[in-house]
């Protein structure tokens, strides 16, 4: 018999995984907690849906299911309840698109951990910076997680006057870029800004044919998501953030990278001391968290330059995400993405082969690339 949504079961379920998500992960038993909150999940998983049951029979409880599963509608666990919202998901070819329904209290848990993430990892140490967002509104793009993702963490930590989309029908805006970047250098508001790792590129591609410049205040922060996923160009991390930086510096303090996919409710964030090409390492929270698996056995990996890892340093496995903020489908992912275990996270260096790559940083290029206004300052003043 299937779990319904109604069930108490559900309620209490998503009750404390708010409250774990909401308390934190200094308690010494935050572990513990995740662990049984998991096990949770995974029995509402394998009530209300028949390809997890086939899947674990065959594979194991303890491993996640394959992306290419989601496709199917029947992933969404709770039949007897309409979805308050859908996100979609696009492949490289355009040729079939996922979708991720949400619950109210799916949603819920969704919003409390994107503002929890964004809290530790994203404004820590800022007082309302202003937000300039490469990623159209959630009104202007309502299926798109990535818009509304940023627009939530821009509402609730975001200066209120000043944070902003800068992207319209036609594509980036570069008058309302200059002009909120200029407002925030006049107020000495930091900026945080964030987008799709490619609307970066497409932006400071143009500014620097162009000879523009806007440097952002001291203190401010740029954040890329999405990567290059099925693109013929790739730009390695050191030159996309020498490219920013020649765009938008010196002002920046920090670089960070999430990972997210439209199935999962949060994101990886890049760790704070990541360096390197290819080894912008994600590191675990309380609430969401990697494990790296060996291709062939789907065993879980050692950490690269751990004691029992130290003959698998150089090993890439296949990437599973754990997201107990994912209440609407199974929650424990393989996302086609190849990773090197590290300790407390994983470095993620790029997808499985022939595998579909998705991603909503996608969605948007269309949008970033496309020609902008034609007039433009070509510098700002500092």
């Amino acid at each position: 018999m299937k779990i319904r949504y109604s069930d108490r079961f559900v309620q209490q379920l998503a009750d404390d995984i708010a409250a774990h998500i909401t308390g934190g992960g200094s308690d010494p038993a935050a572990g513990e907690r995740a662990a049984e909150l998991r096990a949770r999940q995974r029995e509402l998983a394998e009530h209300n849906c028949a390809q997890v049951r086939a899947f674990h029979a065959q594979l194991g409880r303890d491993t996640g299911i394959p992306d290419v599963a989601f496709r199917n509608p029947n992933t969404y666990l709770f039949a007897d309840e309409e979805p308050v919202r859908v996100f979609h998901t696009s492949g490289t070819s355009g040729a079939e698109t996922g979708r991720a329904p949400y619950t109210a209290r799916g949603l819920e848990l969704m919003d409390l951990a994107i503002l929890a993430n964004a809290q530790m990892h994203m404004v820590d140490g800022m007082e309302a910076p202003v937000f300039v967002r490469l990623v159209p509104t959630a009104e202007q793009a309502p299926t798109m997680v990535m818009a509304y993702g940023m627009q939530r963490i821009a509402e609730r930590f975001g200066d209120a006057a000043l944070s902003c989309s800068v992207v319209g029908p036609g594509g980036i805006e570069l008058a309302r870029l200059e002009r909120t970047l200029d407002l925030a250098r006049r107020e000495q508001r930091p900026v945080v800004m964030v987008g799709g790792t490619f609307s970066f590129v497409n932006l400071c591609d143009r500014a620097l044919a162009e000879g523009w410049r806007w440097p952002l205040p001291e203190g401010s922060r740029v954040f890329d998501a999405g990567g290059f996923k099925g693109r013929a160009r790739t730009v390695a991390v050191d030159e996309f953030r020498r490219l920013v930086d020649a765009v938008f510096g010196p002002g920046i303090e920090r670089f960070g990278n999430l990972f997210g996919m439209t199935e999962l409710a949060s994101q990886l964030y890049e760790a704070s001391d990541a360096t390197g090409a290819g080894m912008r390492a994600k590191v675990d929270s309380h609430f969401v968290s990697a494990v790296v698996r060996e291709p062939s056995t789907l065993a879980p990996l050692p950490a690269a330059g751990s004691e029992l890892g130290a003959a698998s340093d150089d090993r890439l496995g296949l990437l599973e995400v754990r997201d107990l903020a994912v209440l609407d489908r199974p929650s424990e992912i393989l996302t086609g993405d190849l990773a090197r275990a590290v300790a407390g996270g994983a470095a993620i260096v790029g997808r499985v082969a022939r595998s579909l790559s998705r991603g909503c940083s996608l969605s948007m290029d269309a949008m970033t690339a496309a020609p902008a206004e034609a007039a433009a300052p070509a510098e700002v003043a500092a």
